[in-house]
């Protein structure tokens, strides 16, 4: 099965202590940014994204097809989500904030760091902010968007870390 013949009524995500396999994925496009100063990339895969930063040891991955990782959430695309959850190592915290919306309730792509278009209103985007990102999912098979909003916080002092990967201390998801 390809990720594209995908049809998923739930979105699946995890944080990893390592790079996920990305073989796996029908990677789509690939940008590289930065996250606290330190090389990213964010990466648009047939299932959703994937976005990381080894030197800050944060792998999130978001897919329509089951991951399997020691940590993982999921959320129903056939109900209103309104959700959130947490993932933290040495450097960094990351807190998630997952809200259904109108499938018309998204930006242009003039304002995504990333996008996709998998179909006509089937878009996956990611947009850089000054203290995370914000994804952008539609699914015009059941109508919505789906929003997340991902805040990072320093631990430590990123700059001065010695840690390369650093260690992980909680690489559980936390949701409310």
């Amino acid at each position: 099965m390809t990720d594209d013949s995908i049809v998923s009524e739930r979105l699946y995500f995890a944080y990893t202590l390592a790079p996920p396999p990305l073989d796996r994925f029908d990677v789509k496009r690939t940008v590289s940014a930065e996250l606290f100063g330190k090389p990213a990339t964010l990466t648009i895969i047939g299932s959703s994204h994937y976005i990381a930063s080894r030197q800050l040891g944060f792998h999130e991955l978001c897919s329509c097809r089951p991951l399997h990782a020691e940590s993982m959430a999921s959320v129903s695309l056939l109900e209103p989500v309104d959700q959130s959850f947490t993932f933290e190592n040495d450097l960094l915290s990351a807190s998630t904030t997952l809200e259904t919306r109108p499938l018309s309730d998204h930006p242009t792509t003039d304002h995504a760091d990333i996008a996709y278009r998998f179909a006509s209103e089937a878009w996956t985007m990611i947009t850089l902010t000054r203290t995370g990102y914000e994804t952008y999912h539609t699914y015009p098979e059941y109508d919505c968007t789906l929003y997340t909003r991902t805040h990072l916080t320093a631990v430590t002092d990123i700059e001065s870390s010695d840690i390369d990967p650093p260690l992980t201390t909680d690489c559980r998801i936390q949701t409310d």
